[in-house]
């Protein structure tokens, strides 16, 4: 007797999933539209709404205390040392001086976060990247505080930080591409029609078949009388005859 109970609630599961994709067949071209839609507001969201921002970045050579001979301890920078020199090259000063030159109109603390300060690990190299909205700034944001902290740095420590690189304008775009984006709006508007169907599906109450009405009032159905409007039309025009 369980095993029956079991299969009649799989049959009448499939008898569901049956149903609903007969009826996203037929909703094919809402399907298709929420797709088209969903890429559409993404696209536009990117083009109008989202500022492209463009990264560069400079790079020092940390001279250390200056001794001729290298320990390893030297060579391993640290978190430490990496935060001590974030500090020097994000510090108010710095960063009004790099405002001062560039007459960018915007706060320190605005123009602080737009600067992160890295260390490769093992090595005495610090990266400073810049982000902007245009690449010609971006590089000269990286390029000022680079100049401006290294001055701060000879003034506290005696051995210079070495200039390795120079930023350099970069035309390539960071965070989500708008292909990418238009993408996954597009998908993004797929599973929202197709939740949308679904939901519809689950809570309507109206019986389209003859295993709705078995299901609903629990008796067997004997016979099915189809509704064919072409017979529909028929009757009326004969109907309209004998009236003539």
């Amino acid at each position: 007797m369980a095993s029956d109970k079991v299969t009649r609630e799989n049959d009448e599961i499939e008898i569901d999933l049956r149903a609903f994709f007969l009826r996203l067949k037929t909703k094919w071209l809402t399907c298709i539209l929420g797709l088209l839609l969903g890429a559409v507001l993404a696209l536009g969201y990117s083009i109008f709404l989202v500022n492209p921002e463009y990264q560069s970045t400079a790079m020092v050579y940390l001279r250390g205390n200056g001794s001729s001979s290298i320990s390893i301890q030297d060579l391993q920078v640290g978190t430490q040392l990496t935060k001590d020199y974030e500090i020097i090259f994000k510090s108010r000063p710095v960063l009004e001086s790099t405002i001062d030159e560039l007459n960018l109109d915007m706060s320190t603390k605005e123009l602080s976060n737009l600067i992160s300060i890295t260390n490769t690990e093992d090595t005495r190299i610090l990266s400073i990247t810049a982000t902007a909205d245009t690449p010609e700034l971006a590089k000269d944001i990286a390029n000022s505080i680079m100049d401006n902290g290294v001055q701060k740095v000879s003034e506290i420590d005696a051995q210079q930080p070495y200039v390795v690189e120079t930023a350099i304008e970069n035309a390539a775009r960071v965070g989500m591409s708008r292909s990418r984006m238009t993408i996954l709006g597009a998908v993004a508007g797929l599973v929202i029609t197709l939740g949308y169907i679904f939901l519809r599906f689950v809570l309507s109450d109206n019986i389209t078949s003859a295993d709705d009405l078995e299901n609903t009032l629990n008796v067997p159905v004997l016979a099915v009388v189809l509704d064919d409007p072409q017979m529909d039309f028929k009757k009326m025009a004969k109907n309209n005859k004998k009236g003539a």
